[in-house]
C-alpha cells in the first residue's frame, strides 16, 4: 500500500482507506446517497474538507447510555440475563 498523500479530493479508494472502509461499502454508500460527493463529469470525487466534518456528524459517544436512555439507571428495567444463565447463577 502507497502511503497516504495529502489531496483535497478523493476517489473511491482513496476515501476508502482514509475512512478503513471497503471499496464496495463507498460504492453502495454514495448509491443510496449515504456519504457526500461531488460528480466532475462521470468520476465520482470526495472532498476531504467535507469528508471530515460529515465523520464529525457520526461521531457516537456514550453508546449504551444513549440507545437505552433512562433505563440503565432504572431498578425497574428488565434484565438482560438469560433465562439459562439466570437457572446456573452464572453470569
Amino acid at each position: 500500500m502507497q502511503p497516504f498523500v495529502s489531496k483535497r479530493f478523493l476517489d473511491v479508494r482513496g476515501v476508502a482507506e482514509y475512512l478503513c472502509l471497503s471499496e464496495d461499502t463507498i460504492r453502495a454508500w454514495v448509491r443510496t446517497g449515504r456519504i457526500p460527493y461531488s460528480k466532475f463529469g462521470s468520476c465520482v470525487r470526495f472532498d476531504l474538507r467535507v469528508i471530515d466534518k460529515w465523520a464529525d456528524k457520526k461521531l457516537v459517544t456514550n453508546t449504551v447510555e444513549d440507545s437505552l436512555g433512562n433505563r440503565l439507571r432504572n431498578s425497574n428495567a428488565p434484565s438482560t440475563i438469560r433465562p439459562e444463565e439466570q437457572k446456573d447463577g452464572k453470569l
